[in-house]
């Protein structure tokens, strides 16, 4: 029989030596090309089964042109490092460049020989012109080329520091997490792919994931022009292991060619294990991913059953066509498969279907019409017609239910489409600066044009008016204005019992969570014991739990309510993030600022994150701010202000230097200053801040207010206790201390008042502003903390103006009021003014 190459190569790869040779010359006979071909198929291979990792590899055919001995490297402008990887036909350096002030690590490939062969030179010369072309955040960059001191030619390339896609820090990482990084690799193919170039050597060793956690793709010296001719005739330059059917069959190559190699990337990336080892040939088709993680031994929290589960359906679909052994079946662009992991990223339906028993018997039907019709007879087609529809009749019944009610739901989308454009078109035209007069529109302009729009009574369809209700009130409460959410859904609430049981649920939520971060409000207690009792393990209503206990002081119970929330939630789910971040937040104000951080710095390392994803980009934020206060407790100002500038640096790339979610940072950066003692620099970003506070709000705005009164703090803190006395009775004149919506902060700025005053041993106007502070806020509910520390104070106050009786009766009744979910700091502070209590006993006796 004939044997073909791909069959030769199969069984020769099992053999070895003088076995080899024997079974080549049997396979091969007089058929020299087909000998010349197989053995050069073979030496490849075996030049490929080792590398330098982390290194670019030369995937050339060994034997093409005789290497001379390495010689030392010389390029005019650049150092030469050490060496990181070698190919057959060149050699990688790393080496550094000087640019004025800058030290440049690059990743320079020369040739081994200064005189190669025509066709090496072409070749080398083509990775130069494409790698030039390439300007894409997921391909390592050309920077230059030319030739050596010795006359080897060169091309320098960014270099990337990394580990390649199947290195063992990316094993456990989540299933959704590996896709999103994958998405990235499929763009940067996708964008070789629109310059006509197919890269031809995709596999995980061309494949390095940065620092940065961002995928770049290395090593074009194979990659060929879609305008060549590519029935590889020239040359065999391949990796077995990630070649698709095509290219060791030596037939025309495709985007499809690509798709296949990043089909066998994914397949190993998830699984652990490689799809051709469950193939007999390289025609065969792999066992199923969901079936191939069930022979490999998965460390970590996820067991190869859970991921099974993860991998059948969609994702064995997709991965299973991007390896189909006919390139026509594949996808037929790496835009097509990269689409359809997004979809299954979206929860989104894939572009792959099956089709059903009722679409395969008509299709068989209208293929074979002709011959059914004259081959049976015409009882027999009655019989089988009536046994089909007898058959199908149930389940097309059934279908039609459903039909049915996917169209209800369909109009009641509609509906709610309809109503929401509608709304956003008047909100905008009302909004238009010919309309309104207003010269400049802001996001709040519009914002408000559509809340009037909701609350009107002209809606058609109440279920569309609460949907927009709900959602306005989700961006009020983003964007911290949260007395408007209330405003605006506490009158549904009145029909509360007439709307389906989750309306109900995700309405109290977001009343709820409104009423408590406006802080000045508090009167939905019934509202609140109605959520806890009706849905006590829901994930949404015990955040709602542990808000309401962290008001009440109760923040053992905060604590354990929030650590529910966050069991129910792995890694690969939306909202992973945000309730890790509630955790660590009481942990932190339980001043268990360590495990705090510990606790955010593990679900950064884990949680899923799609590619692009802004959201999750912002829940970053918001964690390593987190993770900078508590340093700044922890009396690391140095730590905290360098977290603080990084967060500062991602936020700008997501929303702008000057979007306030930036500059309200520099007040943070401000209190670091302040701890190491850099009050002018502290001054200095507050102002910042303060600025664009007074922009966005005017000079009257109660976060204007909180500005200045952080201002002062840092007065307080610089010895200068009567400029910061000063400024902040300026704050108090210029607001209404009567409006409730600063009752709250008036007593932060009266406590600090009280902290001045004490320094300058001015007892008597301290104890007031201490009773002042006291007063606002004894008729809020919660604030036990806040309250405490008054006492507290007056507790102090007492000892240092010589009455120890009030004070130790101050003192006792704080310490019967705690249990043991009391702030750890708020302890410690008592134990001070109990031991100053004691010494000030002591000097009497």
């Amino acid at each position: 029989m004939g044997y073909k190459l791909q069959d030769i190569f199969e069984k020769a790869i099992t053999l070895s030596g003088e076995e080899r040779d024997r079974f080549i010359r049997q396979a091969c006979g007089d058929d020299d090309v087909l000998r010349f071909k197989a053995e050069r198929l073979l030496d490849t291979h075996e030049s490929l089964e080792t590398y330098d990792d982390g290194a670019t590899e030369e995937a050339m055919l060994t034997g093409l042109a005789k290497p001379e001995p390495q010689q030392p490297v010389e390029i005019a402008g650049y150092q030469i490092t050490r060496p990181i990887g070698s190919g057959g036909m060149g050699d990688v350096y790393l080496a550094t460049r000087q640019l004025q002030d800058v030290t440049q690590q690059v990743a320079i490939k020369v040739m081994k020989t200064s005189n190669p062969r025509p066709t090496e030179k072409r070749r080398f010369l083509q990775e130069q012109q494409f790698l030039a072309q390439l300007e894409h955040p997921n391909i390592a960059r050309f920077i230059d080329g030319g030739y050596t001191t010795g006359q080897h030619p060169f091309v320098v390339m960014e270099y990337v520091s990394g580990q390649h896609i199947l290195s063992p820090a990316f094993h456990d990482l989540p299933v959704r997490k590996k896709l999103g990084l994958f998405v990235q690799v499929c763009e940067a193919i996708q964008y070789i792919h629109q310059h006509l170039i197919i890269h031809k050597d995709l596999k995980p060793n061309n494949i390095l994931i940065n620092d940065a956690w961002q995928p770049k793709i290395l090593d074009f010296g194979i990659a060929r022009s879609l305008e060549e001719d590519h029935t590889q005739t020239m040359t065999l330059a391949l990796t077995p292991r990630y070649a698709s059917p095509e290219m060791i069959n030596q037939e025309p190559l495709s985007m499809a060619t690509d798709v296949y190699s990043l089909g066998v990337v994914l397949y190993e990336f998830l699984t652990g294990c490689h799809p051709k080892d469950s193939m007999p040939n390289f025609l065969a088709t792999p066992d199923l991913p969901s079936v191939a993680v069930l022979q490999t031994s998965q460390e970590g929290r996820r067991s190869p059953a859970r991921l099974s589960r993860h991998f059948k359906g969609d994702l064995d679909a997709i991965i299973m066509t991007a390896l189909k052994a006919d390139p026509d079946e594949r996808y037929q662009s790496v835009e097509a498969f990269q689409r359809d992991i997004e979809n299954f990223l979206k929860f989104k339906p894939i572009s792959i279907k099956q089709p059903t028993l009722l679409d395969q018997s008509i299709k068989f039907y209208q293929r074979h019409k002709v011959a059914t019709i004259l081959t049976t007879a015409l009882s027999a087609s009655i019989i089988t017609l009536m046994v089909f529809v007898g058959l199908q009749f149930k389940d097309i019944k059934q279908q039609r239910t459903e039909l049915l009610n996917r169209q209800q739901v369909i109009l009641a989308e509609k509906e709610k489409v309809y109503s929401l454009s509608n709304a956003f078109e008047l909100a905008f035209a009302n909004a238009d600066p010919t309309r309104s007069g207003n010269a400049e529109v802001s996001a709040n302009d519009i914002l408000d044009e559509l809340n009037q729009l909701i609350t009107n009574d002209v809606w058609n369809s109440a279920d569309s008016q609460l949907y927009l209700a709900m959602g306005l009130g989700q961006i009020y409460l983003n964007t911290g204005q949260h007395e408007k959410t209330v405003d605006l859904l506490e009158p549904f609430l009145n029909g509360l019992d007439d709307l389906p049981e989750d309306n109900q649920k995700a309405l109290l939520i977001l009343v709820l969570n409104g009423d408590m971060a406006s802080l000045s409000r508090s009167d939905f207690e019934d509202q609140y014991k109605q959520l806890v009792n009706r849905w006590p393990e829901d994930a949404g209503v015990l955040q709602v739990k542990g808000h309401w206990l962290k008001n009440q002081g109760d923040y053992q119970a905060a604590e354990e309510a929030f650590a529910a929330a966050f069991e129910q939630f792995n890694p690969e789910q939306h909202g992973y993030l945000n309730n890790c971040y509630l955790l660590a937040g009481i942990r932190s104000k339980m001043s268990m600022f360590n495990e705090s951080s510990e606790l955010m710095r593990h679900c950064l390392s884990v949680a899923s994150a799609p590619a692009n994803d802004k959201s999750l980009a912002w829940q970053r934020t918001e964690a390593l701010n987190l993770m900078a206060n508590n340093l700044g407790y922890l009396n690391q100002p140095e730590a905290s202000s360098a977290l603080t500038r990084q967060v500062i640096e991602e936020r700008t790339a997501i929303v702008g230097a000057d979007h306030l979610y930036v500059t309200d940072l520099y007040a943070n950066l401000g209190s670091s200053y302040s701890q190491l003692g850099e009050y002018d620099e502290a001054h200095k970003m507050h102002q910042r801040t303060l600025a664009k506070r007074i922009e966005l709000y005017g000079e009257n705005d109660e976060r204007v207010f909180m500005t200045l009164y952080n201002m002062a703090n840092n007065q307080i803190r610089n010895q200068q206790h009567q400029k910061a006395i000063d400024l902040l009775m300026r704050i108090i004149e210029n607001i209404d201390i009567y409006d409730s919506k600063y009752t709250v902060n008036l007593s932060f700025i009266f406590q600090s008042l009280s902290h001045a005053h004490m320094q300058l041993e001015q007892y008597d106007k301290a104890e007031y502003f201490t009773q002042e502070a006291l007063r606002v806020l004894l008729p809020l509910d919660g604030f036990t903390g806040n309250k405490n520390w008054s006492r507290l104070v007056l507790a102090e106050l007492a000892i240092l103006q010589g009455n120890l009786a009030h004070g130790e009766a101050l003192i006792r009744q704080i310490e019967q009021g705690l249990g043991e979910q009391s702030d750890p700091a708020f302890m410690k502070d008592v134990q001070r003014v109990r031991a100053m209590h004691k010494s000030a006993s002591a000097t009497i006796d």
